[in-house]
């Protein structure tokens, strides 16, 4: 491409300049954030998805350096968008997720006050719960607004504690 930025995405070029790139896992904000016993992927996107608000899925593993990709979660605004990395129980101790765990994560935007959430996702029965634990206010508010960070959870998955950048 002419004049584009070394080591820099058509994706991460268009982020960078507020142009809304179109909406798939390959062109938009992609955080592959854990891997589990069976190799498959989880992430998010920060467009994309069935609403163009972004998504979490997951990229399972096909054998032969292969993947299959399947959305687990589609933002809406009113439950967040633009998700950014997913956490679990134990990542920052270095243990593997383990599949059966909720994945924590935050929006930038969306959410009640439209200054971003925090959400679970959490898997039941081959399919996902979607829960918002929390949502940022607007301007005037003490907790903040508009996340760009993970969350970071206990070993035991019973703490929560959310890094504001």
């Amino acid at each position: 491409m002419t004049g584009a930025a070394p080591g820099r995405s058509r994706a991460s070029r268009a982020f960078a300049s507020a142009r809304r790139p179109v909406a798939s896992p390959t062109k938009a904000r992609a955080s592959l954030s854990s891997q589990i016993r069976n190799d498959n992927l989880y992430g998010t996107v920060y467009f994309g998805g069935a609403n163009d608000q972004g998504g979490v899925f997951e990229l399972e593993a096909k054998g032969g350096n292969k993947y299959a990709l399947h959305y687990l979660y589609s933002f809406s605004g009113s439950d967040g968008s633009g998700p950014w990395e997913l956490s679990y129980a134990g990542q920052n101790t270095g243990a593997r997720y383990d599949g059966a765990s909720p994945l924590y994560g935050t929006t930038i935007t969306g959410g009640a006050g439209n200054s971003g959430t925090v959400f679970s996702l959490t898997p039941v029965g081959g399919k996902w719960n979607f829960a918002t634990l929390w949502n940022f206010c607007a301007a005037g508010c003490s907790d903040g607004a508009l996340p760009r960070g993970g969350v970071i959870v206990d070993p035991s998955g019973k703490s929560l504690r959310h890094h504001v950048v």
